[in-house]
């Protein structure tokens, strides 16, 4: 499916990794440019290593569901506020502006059509707070490896807010000026279908050396109230429903999500690429009773640059197979033995 949508879509590459969000196992992690590590050599060196887990971006949309969590985890987030998205906002050197016209929003509305004019207004009022939200950033797992056991990984980068700039809070709500991984993205979903309640990633369940056996710790961390994870979930789900996400919807399971699409800097002009994109869907399945949060990420599609109309199909796709397997989501039943 993964590498299906990249043909279609034209994309460079694609990656997609799904997590339960109870135990932090991951299910799924896949990428369009694999090879085979037993004869690793006949392959480029690009493909060598997991995307997933050291593919570094600039995540675009599907980071507005961390600003908007540290928002309302603060108590900073009136959901009674009208926003007026019908002027670009200039910051420095920069203007923040919308793919479409969208006039008065409701705060909710700022989420579920990923305005960037809102969400700049939103998180403008923080700008005497700029340390409480590098340090939820943190706290969320962002420019930290995860230590996911048995796999290489990167940290992406947070910058200290001693080198932020004067558009760094505005343009980080937005998912630009940080760099994370999938792997990260998909941790703090996961934490976001969990009542706030953030999980190590484990690819490796137990380790057996002769006549030990050594399990991976599992680490469980509160990094929202169970509010805000409540909220987030709805929110998400609406965007889907309603929103920009609505290609991930589906009748076979509920998926509450949030697109991205955000450019790519091309390190030898010195500037963002007006042709290269990162594409993405991050979200939760199924949404009523989470049990898996997954991403999808596409580099530089040239059918579509956006992720809800690329990563979101195949967003949908992969949850569509992995809700039909039975074995994984439906309950265990205890059988009583047989007393006669």
């Amino acid at each position: 499916m993964l590498r299906e949508g990249a043909k279609v879509f034209g994309a460079k590459n694609g990656s997609v990794v799904a997590m339960d969000i109870k135990t932090g196992e991951i299910i799924i992690s896949a990428n369009v440019n694999s090879f085979n590590p037993h004869i690793y050599w006949k392959y480029p060196s690009a493909y060598w290593s997991n995307h997933s887990f050291n593919y570094v971006f600039e995540p675009g949309s599907i980071f507005k569901s961390v600003a908007f969590s540290y928002l309302h985890n603060s108590d900073k987030l009136d959901r009674n506020r009208l926003i007026d998205t019908s002027k670009k906002i200039t910051i420095g050197k920069y203007t923040y502006s919308d793919t479409k016209y969208y006039g008065t929003l409701t705060v909710d509305e700022v989420f579920t059509h990923s305005s960037n004019i809102g969400m700049t207004q939103l998180i403008r009022n923080e700008n005497n707070n700029k340390q409480s939200f590098y340090d939820f950033l943190i706290k969320s797992g962002f420019g930290d490896k995860t230590g996911i056991y048995g796999a290489s990984e990167e940290a992406g980068i947070i910058k200290p807010v001693s080198a932020w700039s004067k558009t760094s809070l505005t343009s980080m709500a937005i998912g630009y000026e940080v760099l994370v991984t999938p792997l990260q993205v998909v941790r703090f979903y996961g934490a976001l279908a969990n009542n706030g309640i953030m999980v190590n990633p484990k690819i490796i369940s137990k380790i057996v050396r002769g006549n030990e056996i050594a399990i991976p710790e599992h680490v469980e961390t509160q990094v929202l109230s169970k509010e805000t994870a409540s909220y987030m979930l709805d929110l998400m789900q609406k965007t889907v429903e309603d929103g920009t996400g609505q290609k991930a919807k589906t009748q076979l399971t509920k998926i509450a999500g949030k697109t991205g699409t955000a450019r790519v800097y091309d390190n030898k002009a010195g500037a963002y690429s007006t042709q290269n994109y990162s594409a993405s869907f991050a979200g939760v399945f199924p949404a009523e009773n989470p049990k898996v949060a997954m991403i999808v990420v596409y580099e530089s599609p040239r059918s579509s640059i956006y992720g809800g109309s690329t990563a979101a199909n195949i967003f949908r796709q992969i949850a569509e197979f992995v809700s039909t397997e039975k074995h994984y989501f439906e309950p265990e039943i205890e059988v009583a033995a047989n007393e006669n």
